[in-house]
């Protein structure tokens, strides 16, 4: 039993040479393109970033352009001006409590919220007999089939392929 084990995770392991292989080439053949292109990537992110300071500077220099309508879309790029949602700024988290509830304490239900929730971690270091006076009961107890590669860094890429290949119903390359 143990030996027909053995030879099957011998399969596997070779299998799984065979595709890390394939992965590390891959790996390979992207990080050459990418040192090949990165360096035209990056002269067209300066360039464009510096396209976009001289059009925003252009529109905040002629809001006049932009009454109405106060957008307009040019060769699929919309500019002009826009209203800002804004955003609230608590300095002080316990004294706006207080307040509220001296000053709206008839919202303070609405304005404040109050959140209460069991505490997963605590639960589970309670013992079963506890677990079960509280209604709590523990699911995936029992054993499972482990097929764990020990390499390295490579099997996170590996273990997304697989996964891929699973969900898809189809097989690695």
């Amino acid at each position: 039993m143990l030996a027909d084990l053995e030879a099957r995770v011998r399969r596997y392991a070779a299998k799984r040479l065979a595709l890390r292989s394939r992965v590390d080439g891959l790996q390979a053949e992207m990080d050459a393109a990418r040192r090949k292109r990165l360096p035209a990537i990056r002269r067209s992110v300066e360039e464009v970033a510096a396209a976009r300071s001289e059009l925003e500077a252009a529109i905040a220099a002629n809001p006049d352009a932009f009454v109405r309508p106060r957008t307009l879309v040019i060769e699929g790029v919309r500019i002009g001006f826009t209203k800002q949602k804004g955003r609230l700024v608590i300095a002080d988290r316990e004294r706006l409590l207080a307040l509220i509830r001296r000053h709206f304490p008839e919202q303070a239900a609405v304005l404040i919220k109050t959140t209460e929730a069991p505490v997963r971690a605590a639960l589970a270091r309670l013992p079963a007999s506890d677990l079960k006076r509280l209604g709590v009961t523990v699911e995936d107890t029992g054993d499972a089939v482990v097929i764990k590669p020990t390499d390295g860094e490579v099997e996170k890429v590996v273990e997304a392929l697989l996964e891929d290949a699973r969900r898809s119903g189809g097989e690695a390359a």
